[in-house]
């Protein structure tokens, strides 16, 4: 048992404890009864400690406890941790119609009824951090325990400090900045972009609770393995959560996407680090997950719904990262290229610190402390943001909040490649492009079924049309039919190129829908436009 573990069971040892009747009695009496108890203990660990024991989690009431290494965890409340919690806020009691009051055990069905409850007189919980971060008014969160403005319990190691100035001036932010580039300074970085590409993602940690709507995935690829991009990545989560990110394989099974999701959202981890993709990112429930403010998902094993608030940092790695449409749009781009052949054999003396995470630990006060500076910079100076700064959709708040910071410090090119990220992603549909501007010329107007496709396709007379066959026909075979029919109804009215070349249904023949292109051009002047 930890420390704090210890500390805590003396206060609920210390406190006087009421007495519930529970025999012969409606439940809902010994059931607010406890819930009382609860609370009154909940509020005494609050004032002694700063710490309370339950919270409210998305809807439902959690506990937190110290784990076997003096981590503090998010537990969620079952009825047997609820006996646990009752059995030391109150004494239970059975009096008999004859006979003197007995000692009973908290009931089982008490412990529901506080369960099922529809409100709790407990605190709010979105998480546990393990470093300051600000507020939405630009203060920090320094005093261990729970801040119940963010809502988060800070939770820091023993004797951990961080200091930051009150009103930093510019040769505050010059000098933090200075620090920053011995973390993220020696990483072959492609452009400008990806350097403060790479600052925001480091900044984004303690801005979280300022901003007020998701976060986009951070997606750092490399043309070459041992460029550098999992100890980017590690050491950044190292400053500012003290630990190295669990890293999740990328699984072209969405089901077991969603699953590994879940199971993260659970522990309240804040990063989400896939490592090493090598597939196409294209995953719905990650598509999901990063524009969801709550996450919503059955629990594996049991009959329960986890709903967990979405705070996490978000990152992927690959070499040369391939990202699905929907998947492009909800990230930004941190490209590493060492021009080398093998960038793992560069010599240690052309780094600051050859062991980069080993230095991070040793430094993490003052990194984290020069963070907070470039952070409260921005608030000092009245939280500016640029004019015409690129933002992304659904990720407003993110946008202008780092691009604000970045700017006011001095930091040039945050987002300027999102649109080449854009464009790498949606390369393969230029071949989409290409196939249905060569079907505009082959059939016109005329409608055509998946199977007439496919038949010309595998004959001999068409090998133009087989050349500009997307990637994820490659394979024709007898099932091209089918695997073209499926492919139409997901691609239907999807505009692309400069002519917007898009597939339309145009009618039926002997039950097999009839496809044609058209051109957005064709189209202009048959579009009209509703009207109440």
């Amino acid at each position: 048992m930890t420390e704090e573990n210890r500390r805590a069971e003396e206060i609920l040892r210390e406190l006087e404890k009421p007495s519930i009747e529970t025999k012969d009695v409606p439940l809902r009496g010994p059931g607010r009864e406890s819930m009382a108890a609860l609370t009154r203990v909940n509020d005494e660990a609050r004032q002694k400690t700063g710490l309370p024991r339950l919270y409210v989690r998305s809807g439902k009431p959690v506990r937190v406890r110290y784990n076997e290494d003096g981590e503090l965890t998010i537990q969620e409340m079952s009825v047997d941790t609820v006996q646990f919690e009752l059995t030391h806020a109150a004494d239970y009691i059975a009096t008999p119609p004859k006979g003197d009051p007995k000692m009973v055990f908290p009931p089982r069905d008490v412990c529901r009824y506080v369960l099922s409850a529809i409100t709790w007189s407990f605190p709010r919980l979105t998480g546990i951090t393990a470093i300051p971060v600000f507020r939405p008014d630009g203060t920090v969160v320094t005093e261990r325990g729970y801040d119940s403005v963010t809502s988060l319990i800070y939770d820091p190691p023993t004797g951990f400090e961080v200091s930051v100035p009150e009103r930093p001036k510019k040769p505050d932010v010059k000098a933090a900045l200075k620090l920053l580039d011995e973390v993220i300074g020696d990483f072959p970085y492609a452009d400008q972009a990806s350097l403060a590409n790479t600052l925001a993602l480091g900044l984004t940690p303690i801005l979280r609770e300022v901003i007020d709507g998701p976060i986009p995935l951070a997606g750092i690829d490399k043309p070459t393995p041992g460029t550098g991009a999992t100890l980017l990545v590690e050491s950044l989560a190292v400053a500012t959560s003290g630990t190295e990110p669990g890293a999740l394989g990328a699984v072209e099974d969405d089901n077991e996407m969603r699953k590994a999701i879940t199971a993260k959202m659970r522990t309240g981890e804040r990063w989400l680090f896939l490592d090493n993709v090598n597939v196409e990112l294209k995953s719905a429930a990650l598509a999901r997950a990063l524009t969801a403010t709550v996450w919503e998902d059955r629990i594996l094993g049991v009959s329960k719904t986890l709903r967990a608030p979405v705070r996490n940092v978000w990152v992927a790695t690959a070499n040369n990262l391939e990202l699905s449409l929907e998947i492009a749009r909800r990230s930004y781009w941190i490209r590493l290229d060492a021009q080398l052949e093998k960038p793992w054999e560069r010599p240690t003396q052309q780094f600051r610190h050859p062991d980069l995470k080993s230095w991070v630990r040793e430094n993490r006060s003052e990194i984290l402390g020069a963070l907070l500076t470039v952070g409260r910079y921005w608030f000092v100076k009245g939280k500016p943001v640029p004019a015409g700064v690129p933002v992304m959709g659904s990720f407003e708040a993110w946008s202008k909040t780092l691009a604000g910071v970045l700017a006011t410090a001095g930091v040039e090119g945050f987002l300027e490649n999102s649109k080449a990220l854009y464009e790498k992603a949606i390369s393969h549909t230029g071949l989409w492009a290409a196939f249905l501007e060569v079907w505009h010329e082959k059939y016109g107007s005329t409608g055509v079924s998946a199977a007439q496709v496919a038949d010309n396709l595998q004959g001999t007379g068409s090998p133009g049309f087989r050349e500009v066959l997307p990637d994820e026909f490659s394979l024709i075979d007898e099932n091209l039919s089918r695997k073209l029919g499926r492919a139409f109804g997901n691609h239907e009215a999807v505009r692309y190129g400069a002519e917007g070349y898009h597939l339309v249904k145009v009618g039926e023949r002997s039950r097999a829908v009839l496809w044609s292109v058209r051109k957005t051009a064709d189209e202009g002047d048959t579009i009209s436009k509703p009207t109440l």
